[in-house]
């Protein structure tokens, strides 16, 4: 069973049926997914404001508890390093994007993501989309 670090973009696309969905809970079902608690607090705040009547920060926590996304967290300085190279080498991604791309080259998985732009920084990790 392969392991992926989950971008907060797979969730969005989920959580609001867009194009690579059910690609997406495909990976979310036959895969051990991960997500970082930055990107994890990322979603918490983005679905809520887009969907307030559907989702809160703690009905957020409880959708990635269902659908078995395990949170991990620990910010280190190796990782801070590692976001700051992503996002210096990619300008296009953001905090969380870097945060995203920097756990799964330092878990060696690869990252899961809807994000295109994610594929200008194949030398971290190998970047799988859902669309």
């Amino acid at each position: 069973m392969t392991r992926f670090v989950l971008d907060t973009s797979v969730l969005m696309a989920i959580a609001q049926n867009e194009p690579g969905a059910a690609e997406a809970l495909t990976y979310l079902k036959n895969n051990r997914c991960v997500m970082h608690e930055v990107n994890v607090s990322e979603l918490c705040f983005t679905l809520p404001r887009k969907h307030p009547s559907k989702f809160t920060p703690t009905k957020t926590r409880a959708w990635l508890d269902r659908l078995g996304v395990r949170a991990i967290s620990g910010f280190s300085p190796d990782l801070g390093r590692l976001v700051a190279d992503i996002r210096t080498q990619n300008q296009a991604l953001n905090l969380g994007d870097g945060v995203a791309m920097a756990t799964a080259f330092l878990m060696d998985t690869p990252v899961l993501t809807a994000e295109k732009a994610f594929a200008k920084s194949p030398t971290f990790a190998k970047v799988e989309l859902i669309r």
